[in-house]
């Protein structure tokens, strides 16, 4: 029981003690008026026979019995009032107990103690009308700190983060978890200029990279924090947890571990990208991607062995969108997986009937080899173009094999058991060995354009190229060099067996029907670009 409860206790228990004092008091009291004149006033008046002959000591003990009697008769009531009385209280304490932790988890979050949204949502408007500054803290890559070391350590790293803003941040300020791994604060700026605000922060950003012992192992993090200051935004409070987000969104683009304080810019950024994000989800539904065909030249004999494809947005406004505009947003939003079949679906459709059954290559990003349905879709897109799956080849960067080596190598096995030719993309720029790539069975090696543009600028980098290509040939794969734009370095590369070549000395990206009419032409140059 806590103090109060044993305090009200001994109140009720007193009560109950004062009640039986006084039943047993009157109880003797009046026994005593009766037996001392009352029952001979009754006798007179009602005529009732009076025997005065008993003497003191009888008179005495028939007060002592009534009173004897009264208090038999009140031991039971007052031991079950006296239980009931316990049992309120103790009820009470419970029910006290309750409350107080309904109103601790209503106010609290209950992993690390720190207030929660609603309630730091109260205090920033509380807050408005001074000067302070809302910070936004979010844990870098928290999920594989929960993948790798179980999520028993990621809440005591959780609550020490906790521990360490509640530290730095101090009594100016309210520090709360608004959920997940995302943290807040609010500083008062009344009396702080704007170097010390940063020099919060960096303080701030700087206790969360100290290595976290947990119970089985230690772990290092780091944050990225956005923040935004009153003082300059003079917002309503939605205004400013939304700046402070948009600068933590920035932050989180720029790297790990940076902050960075809001600009009105970034607003203006963050709604250019909601609506690209629209656009790209309603080009992929109503079909606005289309495919460009980059030749793919054996330099042997200088024929069109086939087209690399390539995604263009052909937007109803902006018109011609290049790549680096939308793969990247169309990756993070999800629907890079339906743009990239999208666009194969119709690069299939309009060369299912070219003339010497040209090959057609499309990447795969290591977003979409994350995909356990991805070799599946493929080859039902396929089955549904009717077009022949030995055909096709897939290509996969280096990174994207090593992010996930088990993906990479079910998709590979799924697809090469169909007939689709598999090259590795970009080869030499990852970090990749020689013994992984044996294991994955690849058909082809692109041999990344820095190195064919390193070969045109001295011996080193035709050193390196010669290298690779050899690499090509002890393996038995094919190679293809990427980014030729000379006569010089096709030249070199067929002299040293480089099987494939592609870039702009070959020619530009194009539209199918520009690819249909340079496949139809049974003999062309090796510089297709000057043709």
């Amino acid at each position: 029981m806590t103090a109060p409860a044993i305090s009200s206790f001994w109140r009720r228990l007193a009560s109950i003690a004062a009640l039986v004092a006084l039943v047993l008091g009157t109880t003797f009291i009046l026994a005593w008026l009766w037996e001392t004149g009352l029952e001979a006033m009754a006798s007179s008046l009602f005529g009732i026979p009076y025997d005065e002959s008993y003497e003191e000591e009888e008179r005495l003990r028939f007060i002592l019995t009534s009173t004897g009697f009264s208090a038999v008769s009140l031991l039971v009531p007052g031991v079950l009032l006296f239980l009931l009385f316990r049992n309120l209280d103790r009820t009470n304490v419970r029910l006290a107990a309750a409350q107080a932790e309904s109103l601790t988890l209503a106010r609290h979050d209950p992993l690390t103690g720190l207030v929660n949204r609603r309630v730091f949502s109260a205090e920033v408007v509380r807050r408005t009308s001074g000067a302070y500054a809302l910070i936004m803290i979010d844990i870098d890559d928290f999920k594989t700190i929960n993948d790798v070391n179980g999520h028993a350590a990621g809440d005591a790293v959780l609550c020490v983060v906790a521990e360490r803003l509640e530290a730095v941040v101090g009594r100016g300020g309210l520090v709360a978890r608004l959920g997940g791994d995302e943290f807040a604060a609010v500083i008062d700026m009344k009396s702080m200029h704007g170097t010390e605000i940063v020099s919060l922060v960096e303080r701030i950003a700087s206790s969360l990279t100290l290595p976290i012992a947990t119970k089985d192992v230690e772990v290092t993090i780091s944050a990225s924090l956005g923040i935004a200051q009153s003082a300059s935004n003079k917002s309503s409070e939605e205004a400013m947890l939304r700046a402070a987000d948009i600068a933590l969104y920035r932050a989180k683009r720029e790297g790990r571990g940076l902050f960075r304080f809001f600009e009105k810019s970034m607003e203006e950024e963050i709604e250019a990208r909601r609506s690209l994000e629209v656009d790209i989800k309603r080009g992929v539904a109503s079909g606005e991607f289309r495919p460009y065909f980059q030749p793919l030249v054996r330099l042997a004999d200088s024929s069109v062995a086939g087209f690399e494809v390539l995604a263009r947005w052909e937007h109803p406004q902006l018109g011609l969108v290049m790549p680096a505009v939308f793969i990247g947003v169309a990756e993070e939003i999800g629907v890079i997986t339906d743009l990239t079949l999208g666009v194969l679906r119709q690069a299939c459709e309009q060369s299912r009937n070219w003339s010497g059954d040209p090959i057609l290559s499309v990447n795969v990003s290591p977003v979409e080899l994350k995909e356990p349905a991805l070799a599946l879709k493929l080859l039902s897109m396929l089955a549904e173009t009717r077009y022949p799956p030995s055909r096709i080849e897939v290509e996969i960067t280096e990174d994207a094999v090593m992010t996930d080596i088990d993906a990479a190598r079910a998709f590979l096995a799924a697809v090469r058991a169909a007939g689709i030719r598999v090259a590795l993309d970009d080869f030499g720029t990852g970090y990749s060995s020689l013994s992984k790539l044996q294991l994955l069975q690849f058909d082809k090696i692109k041999i990344d354009r820095s190195f064919v543009v390193a070969a045109e600028r001295d011996a080193g980098g035709r050193k390196l190229i010669n290298m690779l290509v050899g690499l090509g040939r002890s393996l038995n794969v094919e190679t293809t060099a990427e980014g030729i734009e000379t006569a010089q370095s096709a030249d070199h590369l067929t002299q040293k067996g480089c099987t494939y070549g592609q870039g702009y000395y070959f020619g530009h990206p194009m539209p199918g029907d520009e690819a249909a009419r340079l496949i139809s032409i049974p003999a062309r140059p090796i510089g297709l670009a000057a043709g």
